[in-house]
């Protein structure tokens, strides 16, 4: 049974953009994988990568996200 993915991207990804993440896949986890993409333009940009077990978030808004708390730790001058 092939492992499965989940990618989300903000925008659509043409079909070789999409073969292209498959192959990645498949050469990194040397197993033949499937994968389901989705769009979410939530994202702002990037992709998110779930694979039944956890989530790799590699969005703007997440990133986004992240600095907005750092942002709130900044001493004012």
């Amino acid at each position: 049974m092939a492992k499965k993915y989940i990618v989300t991207t903000a925008k659509p990804l043409d079909e070789v953009r999409q073969e292209q993440i498959r192959r990645t896949f498949c050469e990194r986890t040397g197993e033949d994988v499937a994968v389901t993409f989705f769009v979410n333009d939530v994202l702002l940009g990037g992709m998110t990568i779930f694979d039944g077990e956890r989530l790799y978030d590699g969005s703007i808004a997440y990133r986004l996200e992240k600095l907005k708390g750092k942002a709130t730790t900044w001493k004012k001058n």
